[in-house]
């Protein structure tokens, strides 16, 4: 994605919900999203960080935006 993109807060829900299916799809067990947080790298990278609970316990996955 270009800098200066915009995500609205329903943007960015959806893309954890992704993610946590594709954790779901992963590990074939049931998953749930717990939280998601925006992070930053430098000035120019920004990521979503999406936290599920496994069967195994939690993970968390970083997602480019």
């Amino acid at each position: 994605m270009s800098i200066g993109t915009e995500y609205s807060r329903k943007d960015l829900q959806r893309l954890a919900k992704a993610e946590a299916c594709a954790v779901r799809q992963e590990t074939a067990a049931p998953v749930r999203l717990v939280d998601w947080t925006i992070g930053a790298v430098g000035t120019d990278r920004v990521y979503l960080k999406v936290l599920v609970r496994a069967y195994d316990g939690f993970r968390q996955r970083s997602v480019a935006i």
